[in-house]
C-alpha cells in the first residue's frame, strides 16, 4: 500500500494510492485523489478496514455487477416486501429498461456520471418521462439496498433529479348522476359496491375484502368509519397500497344502502364478506369487471371507463364540500398528501371558488334525481337531436336575477352545478329547494 505523487500533461499534481485487493499475489487497484489529505485518509481507511477484517467492498466498493445484485436483491429483498403487482411492474421494467443498459456494469463503476448518461440513452431510445423516473426510482431503492448491505459506500442515484412530466390531462371525476345511473342497473349488492367504490373511494382491492364486522357494529348498525385493513392483490390477502389500515368516514346514504343490504342478505356474521362472489369467495377483479360492470355501462348508456376511477368521485365530492387537503390523502389512503395536490390541482382550483357541498346532500340530490327518470332501455331510445338537448339542458339550469351564468368546464353535473352557485339576493325557487331536502 503506497501514495505516489504524479503529474498529468497539463501539469497539475495528482496523489495515487495503490493497493492489493486481499495481499500480494492477488489484483492490484489503485483511486487517484487531487489533494495528498484525501489520499492519505483513504489509505487510513483501508489500514483500518485490513486491521478489523473488514470486507474491503465496504470502503472501494463491490466487485459484482450490477445484474449479479439484482438478483440478489430480488430474492432477497424484493420477493419478501413487495407486492406481488409491484413485483410484476418491476420485472419489465427490470428486463427492459435497466439490465440491458446498466447489467454488465460494476457496482463500484457506477457513478452519477454513469446515470446522467443512462437517462440521456434511454430517452434516444424512446422511453417515456415517466417510464425513466420509474426506473430512477427503482434503481435508487436498489443501490439504497446495497449501501445498507455494505456492498457500496454511498448511493449514485441519491439526488438525481427527475425529469420533468407533467399529466396530460387532468382526472376525470364522475359526476354523481353518473354514478346513479350506472347502479340503476346494477341488484342490490353490487349497487352497493358502486357506492363504496364511488363515495367512500376504496380502491376495488380493499372493497373485495370488507367484511360486515368493518362497517356495521356487533347491533347491525353502521359504524362511523370503514375499517380498512385489507386488500386483494393478484388473488391474496394484504396490506392497502400505501401498507397501513385507515379509517375514512361513513357517510349516511352509503351507511343506509349497506344497512339494508346486510338485512336483506339475513344478517350475515360479522366475519363474512360485505361483496363475495357466488362461491362466498372474494370476488375476482376480471370476472366483476366483464360480468357485472362493463354489462351496466352499457345498459347506461355510459362510455367505459375502470371502476378504480370511481375514486375520482369521491375527491371530488370532498374537495367541493371544503374538506382540506390532509383529509382527502387520508380518507383515500394516500401516503402523501403532495400527490393528492398534484392529482386534484384543478378540482381545488375551481372549489375555492364554488359554494361547499356536503357530500351526503350531493348524494342525495343524485339520487332523487335519478329515482324520478324512468327506466330506459338505451337500445330503443330515441335520442335527441343536438338543438333540442342544449334547450333541455338550459331549462335545467335556472338563472337567478336575470344574468346569464357561463357553463362550467369543470362542474359537469347538473347537481353540483346548481348547488355551487351562491346567488346575490336570488329570489328562492321552491321547485328547487324541494330537491335539496
Amino acid at each position: 500500500m503506497s501514495i505516489e505523487r504524479l503529474r498529468r500533461k497539463d501539469g497539475k499534481s495528482v496523489y495515487v494510492v495503490r493497493w492489493y485487493e486481499s495481499g500480494r499475489g492477488s489484483r492490484r487497484r489503485k483511486r487517484t485523489f487531487d489533494r495528498r489529505r484525501d489520499a492519505e485518509l483513504f489509505e487510513a481507511s483501508l489500514r483500518r478496514a485490513r486491521q478489523l477484517g473488514q470486507l474491503a467492498s465496504e470502503v472501494i466498493g463491490s466487485n459484482a455487477t450490477l445484474e449479479e445484485f439484482l438478483v440478489e436483491w430480488w430474492d432477497t429483498y424484493a420477493v419478501t416486501h413487495l407486492r406481488p403487482n409491484t413485483l410484476a411492474g418491476y420485472t419489465t421494467l427490470l428486463d427492459r429498461w435497466i439490465v440491458l443498459y446498466l447489467g454488465r456494469k460494476r457496482l463500484r463503476k457506477i457513478t452519477r456520471e454513469t446515470i446522467d448518461g443512462y437517462c440521456a440513452q434511454l430517452r434516444l431510445d424512446g422511453a417515456g418521462v415517466p417510464t425513466v423516473n420509474r426506473a430512477l426510482g427503482l434503481l435508487q431503492g436498489v443501490f439504497h439496498r446495497a449501501v445498507e448491505w455494505r456492498r457500496l459506500a454511498w448511493n449514485p442515484v441519491l439526488g438525481t433529479r427527475r425529469l420533468s412530466h407533467s399529466r396530460a390531462t387532468t382526472i376525470d371525476a364522475r359526476t354523481p348522476e353518473v354514478v346513479e345511473a350506472v347502479r340503476r342497473q346494477l341488484d342490490q349488492r353490487n349497487a352497493a359496491l358502486v357506492s363504496v367504490l364511488a363515495y367512500e373511494g376504496l380502491r376495488p382491492g380493499e372493497a373485495y375484502t370488507l367484511t360486515w364486522g368493518d362497517v356495521l357494529d356487533d347491533r347491525g348498525r353502521a359504524r362511523k368509519r370503514v375499517m380498512v385493513r385489507t386488500a386483494l392483490s393478484d388473488g391474496e390477502v394484504t396490506t392497502p397500497k400505501s401498507a397501513r389500515a385507515r379509517e375514512p368516514e361513513l357517510f349516511t346514504p352509503v351507511a343506509r344502502e349497506l344497512v339494508a343490504l346486510h338485512l336483506a342478505q339475513g344478517r350475515p356474521p360479522t366475519d363474512a364478506l360485505v361483496f363475495p362472489d357466488a362461491a362466498g369467495g372474494h370476488l375476482r377483479r376480471q370476472n366483476w369487471r366483464r360480468r357485472v360492470w362493463i354489462p351496466a355501462l352499457e345498459r347506461a348508456a355510459v362510455p367505459y371507463f375502470r371502476s378504480y376511477d370511481l375514486r375520482h368521485t369521491c375527491a371530488t365530492l370532498l374537495l367541493y364540500e371544503g374538506r382540506t387537503l390532509n383529509e382527502v390523502a387520508e380518507h383515500l389512503g394516500h401516503s402523501d398528501p403532495g400527490f393528492t395536490a398534484r392529482t386534484y390541482a384543478h378540482v381545488m382550483r375551481d372549489a375555492s371558488r364554488r359554494r361547499r357541498v356536503p357530500i351526503a346532500q350531493a348524494i342525495r340530490t343524485a339520487r332523487a334525481a335519478a329515482a324520478r327518470r324512468p327506466r330506459v332501455d338505451p337500445s330503443t331510445e330515441k335520442r335527441p337531436s343536438e338543438e333540442s338537448r342544449f334547450e333541455k339542458k338550459s331549462l335545467q339550469i335556472p338563472r337567478a336575477d336575470g344574468e346569464t351564468r357561463t357553463p362550467d368546464p369543470i362542474i359537469t353535473s347538473d347537481v353540483l352545478y346548481q348547488l355551487s352557485y351562491v346567488g346575490g339576493g336570488a329570489q328562492s325557487n321552491p321547485a328547487q329547494d324541494s330537491i335539496w331536502k
